[in-house]
């Protein structure tokens, strides 16, 4: 058996090794969660929601539940992902509780904490390199919404500025 033909058999057996380790994972996952993404980029909208159990393996998943009725005051959403991005986008009366294992992953939260919140969702995850994102259902702001409150930082900036120099400017 030549160098090269050891290289390419080495090369081969280490795509088996790996096809089967992903498939050994996706056979110990399909049995926990409810339903399992492979290799897919899936938009969910859910108009009613009480509660789901899934996976993404090498996948990218939006759960859209900004029009989704909430049954209960509490519901539970546990997700797995291996390698996959997942955004979550929840109405802004939606309070969510996350807690998981992150394994070379990012979590990122964005809600707005001064809006009442009637339901908790409780979102349990499981990442590995993987990327978690949570946001409010919010309408984009107008034009004109953003310029005043660009109006009003620049207005802010400004006057903090003076005072400051007033401050630090030695009196004659």
């Amino acid at each position: 058996m030549g160098r090269n033909s050891f290289g390419k058999l080495v090369f081969f057996g280490s795509v088996i090794g790996a096809a089967t380790w992903v498939y050994k994972k996706y056979d110990a996952v399909r049995t926990m969660y409810n339903k399992v993404y492979m290799f897919k980029g899936e938009q969910l909208v859910y108009d009613h929601f009480d509660g789901n159990a899934m996976a993404a393996m090498f996948s990218g998943i939006e759960i859209n539940l900004k029009d989704a009725v909430f049954e209960e005051d509490e519901v539970y959403l546990d997700i797995y992902a291996l390698c996959s991005g997942i955004k979550l986008i929840v109405p802004s009366h939606v309070e969510v509780i996350c807690d998981g294992t992150v394994k070379a992953s990012g979590v990122q939260i964005n809600q707005d904490e001064f809006v009442d919140k009637t339901v908790q969702l409780y979102l349990n995850y499981d990442l590995t390199a993987s990327g978690l994102m949570v946001t409010d259902a919010q309408p984009a702001p107008k034009q004109d919404d953003m310029s005043e409150v660009e109006d009003f930082i620049d207005e802010v900036i400004d006057e903090t500025l003076e005072e400051t120099l007033e401050d630090i400017q030695p009196s004659t």
